[in-house]
């Protein structure tokens, strides 16, 4: 799907069954498997384009999570209505549920590294969506501020691709810019961007003036957030 407003970088589905498996053994079989049935019928339904249909999937999906999962896997109650709710075009019904994923969050402990790295994810996908949400609610200004906390957050974040979900954070800002009507601030993001980017194989390599920013960008040391990472646990 490539609607501008799923921003989520992991599959809603695997979200869903992640770790379900280490916690079958106290959690009802029958609870795991319609957990899994919904999350499912969510994913086809949003990719059908049929999103009231999706939304009653998710509202089923969290309520079950909510009365019956752990409290470390109720963030996924809040993050399928998020991205429910832009896909209705209920913005501030969907910026509510993102502040909610992250609250959830925090408020957690994960259960290992792999749930851990799934929390920063998660996390940074709330604060981009949030911005999205605010883009499509006309509010370019708080739009900006997101994407600059986007950035910032994946300026420290812990996790091994880090560099890459960077480079993604730094091309939504300079998208942003664009639709703010200064595009020559962008360059800069876009560039840095690229850098990572085109290696990975993800971008065409850059030309003009992008690539004079991007060959400048390569002798800078990033320091404007500090050096701390951001991490949960």
């Amino acid at each position: 799907m490539t609607d501008r407003f799923r921003c989520l970088l992991v599959s809603l589905l695997t979200l869903a069954m992640s770790s379900t498996a280490l916690f079958a053994q106290t959690l009802d079989v029958d609870d795991v498997e319609l957990a899994t049935q919904l999350s499912r019928n969510y994913e086809e339904l949003t990719r059908r384009g049929r999103y009231d249909e999706a939304v009653a999937a998710a509202e089923q999906y969290a309520k079950l999570l909510l009365s019956r999962y752990p409290k470390d896997d109720h963030f996924k109650a809040s993050l399928f209505l998020a991205e429910g709710y832009g896909y209705q075009g209920k913005y501030k019904e969907a910026i509510e549920q993102w502040d909610l994923t992250m609250a959830r969050l925090r408020a957690s402990r994960p259960r290992d590294e792999a749930h851990r790295q799934l929390f920063v994810v998660v996390y940074g996908d709330a604060i981009r969506g949030t911005g999205v949400c605010y883009d499509r609610l006309g509010d370019k200004q708080q739009a900006l501020k997101q994407y600059e906390l986007y950035v910032a957050y994946w300026e420290q974040a812990d996790h091994p691709n880090a560099r890459m979900f960077l480079a993604q954070a730094k091309v939504a800002i300079a998208d942003s810019y664009r639709m703010r009507g200064e595009s020559k601030r962008g360059l800069t993001p876009i560039a840095e961007a690229l850098q990572v980017l085109v290696p990975l194989g993800r971008a065409e390599p850059p030309t003009g003036e992008a690539n004079r920013i991007l060959s400048e960008a390569a002798h800078r040391r990033h320091a404007r957030f500090g050096s701390g990472s951001f991490r949960f646990g």
